[in-house]
């Protein structure tokens, strides 16, 4: 990590469909419809010793109870309750300076020896509390958090309570937002982390490990969307802000069709959340940059010369109809089988 803070990042901007990535196209669709191979609990054969730094029993467990909880998710929004936030508890919160900007954290315990700490990033329009506050104060997932280093991070400016950014701010890339974690691992001197994302989250996270994969053991993702905006969807999302408030604009990201027309009550706490929870000004540079990301340049190995995807196990998890569904799918199609566990929607 010597060389971090030299790691640059080109800026993002919409791509036309011609300069996007042409991999997705090679695609395997039988391996799609498997969602290939389940990582197996038990060790890899003597021949084949997985490295001992990468355990990847510690990060099946976390990934199998994260299954468990989200499995009957429409949209895959996490909690059920956003009034009943994280107890203060032993969570401490700190402000991590990072070469892209300041960053917030709320870490719970110490790094343990050499095991991996528990990382998390929310999705656009929500914060750690309101994204994972049911999930981590689950019983079951207290069971599993008392022996590992948990750490909440949220984008620049979406923690609760933050103050406006300044007017001309530059909001970090999505590439410089994964580039801001290796300054977060180093501070509190974790040795790697299991990452657990939701939507813009997982995109960070995923983008995090196929930068960084020696500190990636293994990785959650839920609803993630690899595929970046062109002009259309660019174009389309500015129109929207025309007419539209910046909550019922993202909450389309966040939920299901059938849920918004239903206009359920979590729905309705969701809205009301966004409004009263993020600042509003904040959310929309974050939105904005979101919308403009680029592809995920990462392409299952075999398909393409000099291919390029994640190196860690992965678990994939998308809920019925949700707005990524597509996108997880192709996600799994650029992923090792071998090594990548694929959660589809129950027919």
């Amino acid at each position: 990590m010597a060389g971090m803070k030299e790691q640059q990042f080109t800026e993002e901007k919409p791509l036309l469909p011609e300069q996007r990535g042409v991999d997705s196209d090679v695609q395997d669709k039988g391996e799609e419809a498997s969602g290939g191979l389940p990582c197996p609990a038990s060790p890899a054969p003597l021949n084949n010793p997985p490295p001992p730094s990468r355990p990847t029993h510690r990060w099946h467990v976390i990934a199998r109870h994260w299954l468990r909880q989200t499995r009957r998710r429409t949209s895959g929004v996490l909690p059920e309750s956003c009034e009943q936030l994280m107890p203060a508890g032993d969570w401490k919160e700190h402000d991590v300076e990072t070469p892209y900007g300041m960053l917030h954290v709320v870490i719970r315990g110490a790094p343990k020896g050499n095991k991996p700490a528990i990382l998390t990033y929310h999705d656009v329009g929500l914060n750690h509390k309101l994204c994972f506050n049911t999930f981590f104060n689950n019983e079951d997932m207290q069971e599993i958090t008392k022996h590992f280093v948990v750490c909440h991070v949220d984008a620049p400016g979406q923690q609760m309570g933050a103050s406006q950014l300044p007017q001309g701010y530059q909001y970090p890339t999505m590439d410089q937002l994964a580039g801001m974690l290796p300054t977060v691992v180093q501070h509190f001197g974790f040795k790697s982390i299991v990452g657990i994302g939701v939507g813009a989250g997982a995109y960070i996270l995923a983008k995090f490990a196929l930068i960084f994969p020696d500190l990636v053991e293994g990785l959650v993702l839920l609803n993630i969307d690899p595929n970046g905006k062109g002009w259309i969807d660019w174009a389309a999302t500015k129109l929207s802000g025309l007419t539209s408030t910046l909550p019922d604009i993202v909450l389309p990201h966040l939920f299901s069709q059938e849920e918004l027309m239903n206009n359920t009550e979590l729905v309705q706490s969701y809205r009301q959340q966004i409004s009263n929870s993020i600042n509003q000004f904040n959310l929309q540079l974050f939105w904005n940059m979101y919308n403009s990301r680029r592809d995920l340049e990462m392409s299952r190995t075999g398909t393409m010369l000099n291919a390029k995807t994640l190196k860690c196990p992965a678990m994939l998890v998308v809920g019925d109809n949700a707005p990524a569904e597509e996108g997880v799918v192709e996600c799994n199609s650029k992923l090792d089988p071998t090594n990548t566990i694929f959660s589809p929607p129950p027919l």
